[in-house]
């Protein structure tokens, strides 16, 4: 992916998500729970043997038994200035996965919501890997549950940010506190999900697939990945450290970006619209320091 970031504030960024990575990767092997690298992460330890170049964020992943067991100690394992955050860590976000945040800083992307009212530091994303039917039939069902709660949660999470269209916007703020009241919020919709998820894992304990379905944002795009890749970890140099991978990497980084993985492509992605690695969103608003979401501000 391209990003509108210099070359000095992606550097920046990057080396503060490297600092998250490792209390990270710290945590997982105090508690003894596995963790790979996945995503671009993955595809630049393979590639460049460090961050892909242009690349912004980080991305991690585990089994769902591991995952289970990272949700359960994550918000006492993780101190102060780091933040474990879930919708049950903090109210007023969600997302469908877990995320590690460094507070002290801000960092916006085009998701988050225009007066974002929790924790929207620097931060790495980590995803549970679970186990998905043999006949895809089945495991389309389960994407069609899985992204119905996501695109109710979402639009929670971004109440009137996805339209301008006045009468749109006063459906959905009519529509949408029924809909949280019904679900039990954003809390409760996270909770529901990870329990549909927990139930296809029990449901298909012999399937030899496995997805990251609660990352695709269609529910046609999720990737199959067979579970002996991940039977084990195996460490691939990443700049200055060495992250635990998949032991079947190069089919990951076959199935996710195709046969050419090796060849770099910059393609259009998400960017930051705002970062700021010296104060928190809720200092600047504080000191009453104009947040201009257009990529060009920070530091």
């Amino acid at each position: 992916m391209t990003s509108r970031l210099s070359a000095e504030r992606l550097r920046a960024l990057q080396l503060v998500e490297m600092t998250l990575a490792r209390e990270l990767l710290r945590v997982c092997q105090a508690n003894g729970i596995q963790v790979f690298s996945d995503g671009g992460t993955l595809l630049g330890a393979v590639r460049h043997k460090g961050f892909i170049p242009w690349d912004n964020d980080m991305d991690f992943a585990m089994l769902r038994e591991d995952f289970d067991k990272f949700l359960a100690i994550g918000p006492t394992a993780f101190k102060p200035p780091y933040f474990f955050q879930t919708a049950e860590t903090d109210r007023d976000f969600f997302a469908s996965f877990a995320v590690l945040r460094l507070d002290g800083t801000t960092l916006l992307w085009p998701y988050d919501a225009a007066e974002p009212t929790y924790h929207c530091g620097v931060k790495i994303d980590i995803f549970p890997l679970d186990i998905i039917p043999q006949r895809e039939g089945e495991a389309n069902r389960l994407m069609k549950g899985v992204f119905t709660i996501r695109r109710i949660l979402g639009a929670l999470d971004h109440l009137g940010g996805e339209t301008t269209n006045p009468v749109k916007l006063r459906i959905k703020h009519a529509v949408m506190p029924v809909i949280r009241k019904l679900i039990g919020g954003r809390a409760g919709g996270w909770r529901k999900l990870q329990a549909i998820c927990r139930a296809s894992n029990a449901r298909n304990r012999d399937s030899d697939w496995i997805s990251l379905i609660t990352f695709f944002m269609l529910r046609t795009a999720w990737i199959p990945y067979r579970r002996e890749w991940y039977a084990k970890t195996v460490p691939l140099p990443f700049e200055d450290m060495l992250l635990p991978s998949p032991v079947g990497y190069k089919e990951v980084c076959r199935a996710h970006y195709g046969h050419d993985y090796m060849t770099p492509k910059q393609v259009s992605g998400h960017s930051p619209e705002f970062m700021d690695l010296e104060h928190s969103y809720a200092e600047l608003k504080a000191m009453g320091m104009p947040i201009l979401r257009d990529g060009s501000h920070g530091f």
